[in-house]
């Protein structure tokens, strides 16, 4: 229990939450920038859309019509609306802006045919004036045209951590308090309500795309084929009309307006964008329809999962540290301990969202056991010796300061006089200690002469008794040579 419940396991906890705070700021470096792009762009769950899905069985979603408007002009757009209109479609919206006027003759058909549209929606374009990471106005195309649209702004949203990876979407923006749909939500709310309602009920600031769909999911069509009227327009009728850019031509891949996405094949240190901003406002309006949401966990458990996992990291090395039998296994424990949660953790994370559409958010808490490690041993081997060390010496001169008062301060003793103190209790203390250790000196020389005088006794008693021995050895040698004398005279 002292292991578990241990103050050391608490500070160096902390510890780990004061480097998550400040370390960012290492990132601020511009030669950082590359290596920053590459692997704060990376997360786990991408690998679910890029690696793990099978979109085999994935089918067309038949609700909507994606255009490729190319880099067509105004009079070339009107006469596309028309097309289209006739068709009957539900909706019809234009993923492009129309700001500035080009004159009588390119302005006016595209108006008239605007006119015509019953449910037509344009863009806008959310912007921050002030650099406060906070939207405060709104860019929309000319009056001319927007008054026969509604609107939904097109920005997608790219997370601080992300290069240009699209994860996520902000159904709703707050501007002036005034609160404005994206393009998505707009499209939606025209098409079925129902579904709307349920969408905007969820409450979510955010949400994650549930990506399932490419140009080849869509019934998809370049603006050659609608002006030559080279197709079957009867899929049109009471669908969604998407119009937007594809490329100069359909299957010309161009560098404007495209992004990366979770379902990029190059998940790590990503080449080339892989989506279309038209396709990925399509794959919003598909998930909402289809009702096929991700569900994120708060930050709050975020959070709470972090600490726990960080906190039972510190009482596994304060027991592993303090037994005296497993501290040769410290070292490689700790090791064994770390790659295995960041291996468990990201096999839990993929499975949960592919199986359960759950985005787990550990991603801070991978690097916060990556230097769990670090936390504990800074804690315990610097900067709790150094505290400490600060503590005792401020104790020390309390106590100092309280001992060299004389009844409640009425008079200080001076340093020389403190020490001519503590030196004299030196020497008395040092005299009484060498009285002592000559009386046991002395004791034990007594000991010693006792026992030789115990020594020479002894040997004089041997000596006596092997002088008397010999005695009676040879008296006895005598009487035997008397006796043989006599019995050879006989």
């Amino acid at each position: 229990m002292k292991h578990i419940f241990n103050i050391d396991n608490v500070f160096a906890t902390i510890l780990v939450i004061v480097i998550l705070k400040f370390f960012p700021v290492f990132f601020n470096i511009d030669m950082f920038d590359p290596i920053q792009n590459t692997f704060e762009d990376m997360q786990i769950t991408d690998l679910v859309f890029s690696q793990v899905k099978d979109y085999s069985d994935v089918g067309i979603d038949s609700n909507i019509v994606i255009i490729n408007n190319g880099h067509l002009d105004r009079m070339n757009i009107a006469e596309l609306i028309y097309k289209i209109n006739e068709k009957e479609p539900k909706l019809i919206a234009l993923d492009a802006f129309f700001r500035a006027e080009k004159g009588p003759e390119q302005d006016e058909p595209l108006k008239d045919a605007f006119s015509e549209v019953d449910n037509l929606i344009l863009v806008n374009e959310l912007t921050d004036t002030n650099d406060d990471s906070e939207f405060d106005s709104l860019k929309t195309s000319n009056p001319m045209f927007n008054q026969y649209a509604m609107n939904g702004y097109a920005n997608v949203y790219i997370a601080d951590g992300d290069f240009k990876t699209v994860r996520q979407i902000k159904p709703f923006t707050k501007v002036n308090d005034k609160i404005i749909p994206s393009i998505s939500s707009k499209v939606v709310e025209i098409y079925d309500k129902d579904k709307f309602e349920r969408y905007k009920n969820r409450n979510n600031e955010l949400e994650v795309i549930n990506y399932k769909r490419n140009i080849d999911k869509y019934l998809t069509y370049n603006y050659s084929e609608i002006l030559n009227e080279e197709i079957d327009y009867e899929h049109f009728k009471g669908k969604i009309v998407l119009i937007g850019y594809l490329g100069p031509e359909l299957g010309k891949i161009s560098t404007e307006d495209i992004f990366y996405t979770p379902m990029n094949k190059n998940y790590s240190g990503k080449t080339n964008p892989d989506m279309y901003g038209v396709v990925i406002h399509a794959n919003v309006i598909s998930m909402i329809l289809e009702e096929d949401y991700i569900y994120r966990t708060s930050d709050a458990l975020a959070f709470v999962l972090m600490i726990l996992v960080v906190y039972i990291n510190m009482i596994l090395f304060n027991y592993w540290r303090r037994n005296e039998e497993l501290l040769i296994w410290y070292q490689p424990y700790t090791i064994l301990l770390i790659l295995g949660e960041l291996i468990g953790f990201s096999f839990l994370m993929v499975l949960l969202m592919h199986w359960f559409k759950i985005e787990l958010r550990f991603a801070a808490s991978f690097f916060a056991i990556t230097v769990t490690v670090l936390s504990y041993e800074l804690f315990t081997d610097s900067l709790k010796p150094l505290v400490m060390g600060y503590v005792k010496r401020y104790q020390f001169n309390k106590e100092r300061k309280n001992n060299i008062k004389e009844n409640n301060g009425e008079e200080r003793i001076s340093n020389d006089e403190l020490f001519m103190n503590l030196e004299n209790e030196r020497k008395n203390t040092t005299e009484d200690k060498i009285e002592e250790i000559e009386l046991e000196n002395i004791e034990k020389v007594d000991k010693i002469e006792n026992e030789s005088l115990e020594d020479e006794n002894i040997e004089e008693i041997e000596n006596e008794t092997d002088e008397d021995t010999k005695d009676e050895t040879d008296k006895k040698s005598d009487n035997d040579e008397d006796e043989l004398e006599d019995k050879d005279a006989k």
